[in-house]
């Protein structure tokens, strides 16, 4: 059949051609030679159109093929989705039954359980406040402190743009609270110290430069726990990570790298800065609470053990955060437009060994072919840390000088 289309498209080709050409003026010869020219001529174009057909045909088939494909995966997608979000839901309940229930047996001080409900309670305590962030590993349970008392919420799941998308949203809450005449809506931001120490940093220091009414809180278990224990810009030196393996002379992680992101946000001159542990969660609550009554760039640095990426038991966790700010390497402290207005003092001063041997990233330097240098210079620092910030006794922080911006957005209050 295909063939007989086509030979009746090539006669008539043919005879078309001959028409247009004896209408031109040209001679058709009786030996053939203009008729093979002419037959030439026609089974050309049928060839070009019968191409032409076959690929819109091919086109026009493929797509419906395609649409078929997307749209029984988009129905099983949806299946599985439905399926998945009612499993996650159910676990998730229930593992939040059961870590209620551990953490009643296990924090002996029933203080600690009264803060977390009070803070769940209160929600007067952000007003009408959404959140946008990045949770860096395990740190759900101190996010939620935080979040629960926030009657919007929004998860963000990219790594570097948290700093950007609150500057975004702060914008937006105040062009909504200058139309309608409503309250402002605060933003919270909340990233891991990869996300906000490395990725994040340009997105959060330009937060920090335009002073967007945003708090920003890092959870900062020094390093990317989530790919793998991989070191970052807060993962403290001689440290084993996976890319800071123990080999060469000095193993770990070098000495003299890293930032120190609250001295930095003090540098911009913004509203509040401040350190926290989950050691102590009154003062995580008062310090969240007083950040809400600034406008502008705030930030709030929260140290997170993770005993998977620290080589620690999880029954050390609190006292490992502890014990960072006994030894002077995690100072606690509090500023305003850059200048240090309250420091938390070290109760028992203790060294940094007490610290370091509860974590099996710091064993390489313990031992028979123990670093020795390593240990003065660990301890240096925090030696160096009690002295700036004042950690002991009646001693004054050193006096760092403010900025200039700092000192313009003091004297707009």
């Amino acid at each position: 059949m295909l063939l007989f289309v086509c030979f009746v498209v090539v006669i008539a080709g043919g005879l078309c051609g001959i028409l247009a050409i004896s209408r031109s003026g040209i001679t058709v010869f009786a030996d053939g030679s203009g008729c093979i020219i002419i037959k030439r001529f026609a089974v050309h174009q049928l060839v070009e159109i019968l191409a032409v057909n076959l690929l819109m045909f091919h086109k026009v088939m493929s797509d419906l093929v395609k649409l078929i494909s997307v749209a029984e995966q988009y129905l099983l997608s949806v299946f599985v989705a439905c399926v998945y979000k009612l499993t996650d839901l159910a676990v998730n309940f229930c593992r939040n039954v059961f870590g209620v229930v551990s953490a009643l047996r296990i924090i002996s001080a029933e203080e600690h359980f009264r803060v977390i409900v009070s803070v769940y309670d209160r929600t007067e305590l952000f007003g009408e406040a959404v959140s946008c962030y990045h949770t860096s590993c395990k740190v759900g349970s101190t996010f939620n402190i935080v979040a629960c008392a926030c009657r919007d919420f929004v998860k963000h799941n990219l790594f570097g743009n948290t700093a950007a998308v609150g500057s975004g949203m702060a914008a937006v809450a105040r062009v909504k609270a200058k139309k309608s005449g409503k309250p402002l809506v605060r933003v919270i931001a909340q990233g891991g110290d990869g996300g906000t120490t490395d990725i994040g940093f340009g997105c959060l220091s330009g937060m920090f430069e335009r002073n967007d009414d945003v708090l920003y809180i890092c959870y900062d278990n020094e390093g990317y726990m989530n790919t793998g224990v991989q070191r970052s810009s807060a993962t403290p030196p001689a440290v084993r990570t996976a890319t800071t393996q123990i080999v060469g002379k000095h193993p770990g992680n070098a000495f003299g790298q890293g930032k120190d992101v609250p001295l930095i946000a003090m540098a911009h001159g913004i509203p509040y800065v401040a350190t926290a542990t989950i050691a102590d969660l009154r003062d995580l609550e008062r310090k969240v609470a007083k950040a809400m009554t600034f406008h502008g760039a705030r930030y709030i640095h929260i140290l997170v053990p993770c005993p998977l990426g620290w080589g620690a038991k999880s029954a050390d966790t609190v006292k490992l955060a502890r014990l960072a700010v006994e030894t002077g390497l995690f100072p606690v402290f509090e500023s305003e437009y850059g200048e240090i207005t309250k420091v938390t003092k070290i109760r028992q001063l203790q060294p940094v060994e007490n610290y370091m041997k509860l974590q099996k990233r710091y064993a390489h330097l313990f031992g028979p072919k123990g670093d020795a240098d390593a240990f003065a210079r660990i301890q240096a620092i925090a030696q160096r840390n009690i002295r700036r910030f004042g950690l002991l006794g009646e001693e004054e922080p050193e006096i760092i000088p403010p900025s200039v911006q700092a000192d313009e957005r003091a004297d707009k209050v």
